[in-house]
């Protein structure tokens, strides 16, 4: 028999992972993710589950890429995930609401640590991902 886990609102959490449109297009085949990635998305919003957005994205410019980096030069190069952009924003099917919360980051470390920080604040000790990357 299946085991039921029920969920407190106040303690989890739902993070989505690099589900912006500019990764989209450079994965083949991800789409097949979001019917399954809305509906996940749609149940903790209904249950009153905070639902966080981490993606990718530098400041116009991007300042804090060094142009030895092998991934982040070459996206410098493509004009992509600049704050704000298209290629930024989150799929259509799990769009941020007014009351999410939205960690931009340009490294990996510093998007852990920015979904960590708001998690704490919550007291969140059980964290859901949904995403391209996980």
């Amino acid at each position: 028999m299946a085991e039921t886990v029920k969920y407190d609102s106040k303690t989890t959490a739902l993070i989505t992972l690099d589900c912006q449109k500019g990764i989209v297009g450079m994965i083949p085949n991800c789409e097949r993710i979001f019917k399954p990635a809305d509906q996940v998305v749609d149940w903790a919003r209904g249950k009153r589950i905070p639902v966080i957005h981490v993606g990718i994205g530098f400041r116009a410019g991007y300042p804090e890429v060094n142009p030895e980096h092998p991934t982040f030069s070459m996206i410098r190069s493509t004009g992509k995930f600049v704050i704000g952009s298209e290629s930024a924003e989150f799929h259509d099917s799990i769009a941020t609401k007014d009351n999410e919360i939205v960690v931009d980051s340009s490294f990996p470390r510093y998007q852990a640590l920015g979904f960590i920080r708001h998690c704490h604040q919550r007291n969140c000790s059980l964290h859901c991902s949904a995403g391209l990357r996980s």
